[in-house]
């Protein structure tokens, strides 16, 4: 069971934005929150680009009986907030989510102590920044909304933040976080 999380925490790390082994174990204990070991091994058969059911069935067709059941696995996890999941041309596609900005905005309706109390040992560690602040990739854009603010930093004002949805592909997800 525990090779599962190991695996998976493994394959995530390979994936544009890292989630590094814990010193502690919380990494493990961060995805015994949001996977079952099932799920963990399904998980480590995704990539980070969405991928239809039938690239996804190919990798991890000794997990599953047949393709409706890697489906309802993968909506599970979804569900869960383990998963990104996307709508593209009429086909259903599925990814991993990093852990931010991903599988812990998705826990938002559903956090514990115990996963608040995980989230905080795994982030605090010196691993955890270097992966998240070395991806090359930004993981973070302040925009407001409903409000002005008067950054210390440049901040994209409401015509560029309506240039770049209007030259970027939809769809787009408003999350509570």
């Amino acid at each position: 069971m525990e090779n599962a999380y190991t695996r998976l925490q493994q394959h995530l790390h390979r994936q544009p934005v890292g989630f590094p082994p814990s010193a502690k174990g919380a990494d493990v204990r961060l995805l015994k929150h949001i996977f079952s070991p099932g799920e963990a091994e399904i998980a480590v058969c995704l990539s980070h680009a969405p991928e239809p059911v039938e690239a996804i069935f190919e990798r991890a067709r000794g997990l599953v009986s047949d393709p409706d059941e890697l489906v309802h696995r993968l909506d599970t996890m979804v569900k869960k907030g383990g998963l990104e999941f996307r709508r593209e041309n009429g086909r259903d596609l599925y990814a991993n989510a990093p852990l931010v900005v991903g599988m812990y905005e998705l826990q938002v309706d559903r956090l514990t102590p115990e996963f608040i109390r995980d989230f905080k040992a795994y982030s605090s560690e010196k691993r955890f920044g270097i992966s998240f602040l070395a991806t090359g990739r930004s993981q973070m854009r302040t925009v407001p909304i409903n409000t002005s603010i008067t950054p210390a930093l440049p901040v994209a004002d409401f015509n560029r933040i309506t240039h770049l949805l209007d030259t970027a592909d939809a769809p787009f997800v408003v999350l509570p976080c």
